[in-house]
């Protein structure tokens, strides 16, 4: 059963990479526009959003899109196809990532609690297709190794033969329980890729009630110290 999570945490690993690059070109965003939607609204409007590299939101899109529309017939190909692409991708931009960071050319947010809670927050919330999908393959793989027949799990859960097979005269395709876990575990992938900007955006939000608590007791403390005006 721990093959499956060993694959799953192997794809993990860069897109974890990939991701954390878009998350703090993201965040470094919102700390240059002082946090401000208006600023934002403001900087989309003057049609620099090329700047903001949407293109792997835009890639992600796309994957997603065929990978859902593609589920729909697990037998097809094609869905194969849009998964290795997509790992492909994924590979390509940790690896550019990683590069940046060696050359210290990577872009990081100033260093201060709020992007700390927003990075980390988001960073979190990515674990969410691992721990998803990983549960998703536990429990069915328990249900069928508790059942007191002659099915074999192993068996069942095989991935030796790489497509699923027809069964019978009917339209239906019996698909691998691990190919099905796998299926889950991209769309998710590329699902939250594509959120990830919405999931910055929206931890920039949360914080800001964290960020004006904070600036008031600064206010209070200096207004404290300060000496007072003698009439």
């Amino acid at each position: 059963m721990y093959r499956i999570l060993y694959f799953l945490i192997f794809v993990f690993a860069f897109w974890f990479i990939h991701a954390l690059s878009r998350i703090l070109n993201h965040t470094y965003l919102w700390q240059l526009k002082e946090y401000r939607l208006d600023r934002i609204r403001v900087f989309l409007r003057e049609k620099k959003i090329l700047s903001l590299k949407i293109y792997p939101t835009i890639i992600a899109f796309l994957l997603g899109l065929s990978g859902f529309v593609l589920t729909k017939y697990m037998h097809v190909r094609w869905l194969y196809i849009a998964l290795v692409l997509g790992f492909g991708y994924f590979v390509y931009s940790s690896l550019g990532t990683l590069t940046k960071l060696i050359s210290r050319k990577l872009t990081f947010p100033k260093k201060s609690l709020r992007n700390l809670l927003i990075v980390g927050s988001v960073l979190v919330m990515s674990l969410v297709p691992l721990a998803s999908s990983y549960m998703f393959y536990r429990s069915i793989y328990i249900e069928i190794d508790g059942r007191h027949d002659n099915i074999d799990p192993q068996i069942v859960t095989s991935i030796d033969e790489f497509f699923p097979q027809k069964m019978g005269d009917t339209d239906y395709y019996a698909v691998p329980l691990e190919t099905g876990t796998i299926v889950l575990y991209f769309l998710l992938l590329f699902a939250f890729d594509l959120i990830l900007p919405i999931l910055v955006a929206l931890f920039v939000f949360l914080t800001a009630i964290l960020s004006a608590v904070t600036r008031k007791k600064k206010l209070e403390g200096l207004g404290k110290k300060s000496p007072k005006s003698k009439i």
